[in-house]
C-alpha cells in the first residue's frame, strides 16, 4: 500500500524531526564558533551526543524500574525543560535578532 497506517507515519514524522534536529545543531555549532575552532566544536558535539545519549539512557531505565516508565519520562522532560531555560536566556543567538527588531523608543 502506498498510504501509511498511523504508526509508520508517527515513526517517519520521528526520523524527519530528529533529521532536521542534527542539521540545526550542526548548522548552529559552525556558525556559531570562530573559523578555527569549527573542527573542535564539532568533535565536543559528537561527544556529547555521542556520550550523553548512553548515560541518559541508563539514568532514565533505572528511574522507570524503580518508579515507571510514565514518572520517569515526566522527570525526564520536567529536568530537560528546566536545564534548557538558562541557556536560553543566556545565549546571544536568541535574543540578538529579537533586539534588532524591537522598534527604537525615542526619549523627548
Amino acid at each position: 500500500y502506498i498510504i501509511p497506517t498511523l504508526p509508520q507515519a508517527g515513526e517517519g514524522f520521528l526520523r524527519i524531526n530528529q533529521t532536521c534536529l542534527g542539521i540545526m545543531q550542526s548548522s548552529i555549532t559552525m556558525l556559531s564558533s570562530p573559523r578555527e575552532m569549527r573542527g573542535r566544536m564539532m568533535g565536543l558535539l559528537g561527544i556529547c551526543i555521542g556520550g550523553g545519549t548512553p548515560v541518559g539512557a541508563l539514568g532514565i531505565s533505572a528511574a522507570a524500574a524503580v518508579y515507571g516508565i510514565q514518572l520517569a519520562i515526566s522527570v525526564n522532560i520536567l529536568a530537560g525543560l528546566l536545564l534548557f531555560l538558562p541557556v536560553l536566556v543566556s545565549t546571544p543567538l536568541a535574543w540578538e535578532k529579537l533586539r534588532q527588531q524591537l522598534p527604537t523608543q525615542s526619549v523627548r
